[in-house]
């Protein structure tokens, strides 16, 4: 593994689960039927022992898709643009979308 600063890997984890990368992206897709109990179990320990995180940024450069939602504004104080943006995020909320 790599120095305490570094984020853990998925490269990380296959490596200490003893599987391939391929395998801990099955299991992150949730792709279970594809792989043996034994294995879901090993990548989850491991997972869980090494407080694995996806990184989302990277998630979304694979499939071309952020889930972020960008806003230009003039004056972030004006009351009005405060207002659009909370809504913005409300409606983005209700959608299960994370602001």
């Amino acid at each position: 593994m790599r120095g305490k600063e570094a984020k853990v890997t998925i490269y990380d984890v296959a490596k200490k689960a003893g599987v391939s990368k391929s395998t801990v992206s099955r299991y992150l897709g949730g792709r279970f039927h594809e792989l043996s109990p034994k294995t879901r179990q090993k990548i989850k320990q491991v997972i869980d022992e090494l407080q694995y995180r996806p990184n989302n940024l990277a998630r979304g450069l694979k499939n071309s898709r952020s889930y972020l939602i960008g806003a230009l504004v003039a004056d972030i104080t004006n009351p009005y643009t405060t207002a659009i943006l909370r809504g913005l995020r409300m409606s983005a909320s209700s959608m299960a979308t994370v602001c």
